[in-house]
């Protein structure tokens, strides 16, 4: 053992602690940075698939959220998460299931923009946010 005191065993946990903390911070940070980011490339994205099935937004909002979801669920199995029972969700507020259609909104709300305002102006607007 490196350290034999208590105090030094101490401070150097405490050390280790805060240096946790901070990388931990940065790594945050970082992906709060990437997901802005990954806001203006999936709104361009999605409006390519609008135009190419046919110029409906709609339906490419559609496909991403139906993606999205699988994806999540794959997700969900691999980490092999504990799923919730139907009873957990009875005692839920109404407002929390609006969190759906916020969802739902910001898939779709880019699409249009993108279409009308052109990439430059929803690249400031995600990166005013930053």
């Amino acid at each position: 053992m490196i350290f034999r005191s208590p105090r030094a065993m101490t401070w150097c946990t405490a050390l280790l602690s805060r240096r946790n903390r901070l990388i931990a911070a940065f790594v945050l940070l970082f992906l709060a940075f990437i997901m802005g980011g990954s806001l203006v490339v999936q709104a361009a994205i999605n409006r390519n698939l609008a135009a190419n099935a046919g110029g409906a937004p709609l339906w490419a909002s559609m496909v991403s959220a139906f993606v999205s979801a699988a994806s999540l669920l794959l997700f969900q199995v691999v980490v092999r998460s504990k799923w919730p029972t139907a009873a957990q969700f009875y005692g839920t507020p109404w407002w929390v299931w609006t969190g759906g259609l916020l969802g739902a909104f910001n898939v779709l709300a880019p699409v249009l923009l993108v279409g009308r305002l052109g990439d430059q102006w929803l690249i400031r607007h995600f990166t005013g946010f930053l």
